[in-house]
């Protein structure tokens, strides 16, 4: 039972990790989208 709380916790951790990857990627792109617009 503790060996699939750890596969679980993995998971969960791996989903985070990815989450708060594709918030810095949306960031990222927000900011540049605002650079574009600032030298239009």
């Amino acid at each position: 039972m503790s060996d699939a709380h750890g596969v679980a916790r993995d998971q969960l951790r791996a989903f985070v990790e990815r989450i708060e990857r594709l918030e810095e990627e949306k960031k990222t792109i927000a900011d540049d989208f605002q650079l574009s617009d600032s030298i239009l």
